[in-house]
């Protein structure tokens, strides 16, 4: 009988607790998968799903209030209404900041009992929109780079810790050469930061006024586009009045970085939930990310968080889809059709910010089986090529020479059902046996072991961007570097929005107290 059965295991009260509950449906995960997800998923995707259905939620009405206050304070330092309208429009304007179901002028004349003059002044010399949808993603791209910052340098954190964790890598779903978590971790790392610098390019593309454009030709009013894109924080403003409207496409810009994102996280969560089968078992995970089902009471599955990771990532894409059919087919120019495209992109940033949560949460619940990857490794052939590179380089074979033996050793080891960690001389030599090859003892077994084993091979591949764990620890260091490059970014697009939330205020501050 197996040892293990007879030894008593004492769990904690709170897992006793739970498994004394009715809740059989999670009985195999030992807790409820849902108890990390379902938080997020109230966070973002909710909002996630209006801005995918076109919908004009509390924080667009917020953005529109603060678009309509800079563009009051432009109105009046131009002289173009009075004091009394401009001071009565921003008292009215600081309460619409809090209020869900503000949108604009409508708003404004139920709030001034139907003074039509009062409340179309907001609108006085531009068109509707500009610059709220710009406002509403930048922000959403702030937040979206302070979560996606969170979690890489989380990843790094465990690249560092897991960079010894040997295991054997595939390429075309076979093994192929061994490497480490913590390189596989680095790798995502790259491929994500990537990501990140195209939404970036996407907030250089956002954070550009368009208030003043009018419909295409400006306003024929005396306004100081300039100076609302100051009070607002932007970089800058758009150059022709014309595109201000018809271009929509910082969305698509946005998008995109998020769309590469998107793919490397499907990717990632896809390698994890096979190399959490059973049949693999490279790690098992914790209840909280687990997967229950309602008919196999077995069920634990370490790919529970993971499938989520994959439908929210499917979703970024299915945003980008629906951005760009907004924009295909229509005219440039100012179209209802194309305004679907901003409310994409704010969808895309809420679920995009939901991958990279669950995607930690998962990562932060694994257990890893680290004898169960070695030893996988080492009965596979994945170190094969260093057998090879051994042969030319000690025993003077050309290098075809060399990859056809290892291939034919190979190639009799599966035949026979001999794994990588006993490959013998006899073995190699009727490898050459078969391919009518003179040679013969070319590798003792000392020397084959020394070949083939992966935490040697390892130590062996120590160029930049190898496996070693020296290498990988110096890859993360680089990468801090990059990420604290970002960072810097990103506190100067915060200090940005931050100096045009003081000059409005210090304006509007002036205009009540005149």
């Amino acid at each position: 009988m197996n040892n293990k059965q007879n030894e008593k295991w004492n769990p904690d009260e709170n897992t006793r607790e739970f498994m004394a509950r009715k809740d059989h449906f999670f009985h195999a995960c030992g807790d409820y998968p849902n108890r990390i997800s379902g938080e997020l998923l109230r966070q973002y995707e909710i909002p996630a799903r209006s801005g995918m259905v076109g919908s004009y939620g509390s924080p667009a009405g917020i953005s529109r209030a603060f678009a309509d206050m800079a563009w009051v304070v432009m109105l009046y330092e131009q002289e173009l209404i009075p004091l009394d309208t401009a001071q009565k429009l921003l008292i009215a304007l600081e309460e619409a900041k809090n209020d869900s179901t503000y949108w604009g002028e409508d708003w404004l004349r139920n709030y001034f009992n139907g003074d039509e003059r009062i409340a179309s002044s907001v609108n006085l010399g531009r068109t509707l929109q500009e610059p709220m949808s710009r406002i509403q993603l930048r922000n959403r791209s702030i937040e979206f780079f302070d979560v996606a910052l969170d979690t890489m340098s989380f990843l790094l954190d465990y690249a560092k810790e897991k960079r010894d964790l040997v295991f054997a890598a595939h390429t075309h779903m076979s093994q192929a050469q061994p490497t480490t978590y913590g390189a596989y971790l680095a790798a995502i790392f790259d491929a994500l930061l990537r990501g990140m610098e195209e939404v970036e390019t996407g907030y250089r593309h956002t954070n550009i006024s368009s208030a003043g454009c009018g419909a295409l030709e400006g306003s024929g009013w005396p306004v100081d586009r300039k100076m609302v894109a100051d009070l607002l924080g932007f970089d800058g403003i758009i150059g022709s009045s014309y595109d201000c409207e018809a271009g929509q496409d910082y969305a698509t810009s946005l998008l995109f970085g998020l769309t590469s994102i998107a793919v490397v996280m499907s990717r990632t969560s896809m390698d994890h939930e096979i190399w959490g089968t059973d049949e693999i078992g490279y790690f098992r995970v914790n209840g909280c990310v687990a997967g229950p089902s309602s008919l196999m009471p077995q069920k634990a599955h370490a790919g529970g968080e993971l499938e989520k990771v994959r439908f929210y990532s499917n979703d970024v894409m299915n945003a980008l889809h629906r951005a760009l059919l907004s924009l295909k087919g229509e005219p440039y120019e100012d179209i209802l059709p194309i305004y679907q495209a901003w409310g994409a992109a704010e969808s895309g940033l809420y679920l995009s910010m939901l991958t990279f949560r669950l995607f930690r949460a998962y990562l932060e619940n694994i257990q890893f089986n680290k004898e169960r990857m070695l030893k996988t490794a080492a009965e596979g052939y994945s170190c094969m090529p260093d057998m090879a590179v051994y042969l030319i380089k000690n025993r003077g074979l050309a290098g075809r020479h060399a990859h056809r033996i290892c291939a034919t050793t190979t190639f009799l080891a599966r035949k026979k059902g001999i794994k990588g960690n006993e490959i013998t001389p006899e073995l190699m030599n009727e490898a050459l046996e078969l391919n009518q090859d003179p040679l013969r003892d070319l590798l003792t077994l000392e020397e084959i072991r020394e070949c083939l084993d992966p935490v040697k091979s390892i130590l062996r591949h120590n160029n930049i961007g190898d496996p070693h764990p020296d290498e990988v620890l110096r890859q993360i260091e680089e990468r801090r570097g990059q990420l604290a490059q970002f960072r810097a970014r990103q506190e100067e697009r915060k200090a940005k929005l931050k100096q045009g939330d003081d000059l409005l205020n210090g304006r509007i501050k002036a205009i009540l107290e005149a």
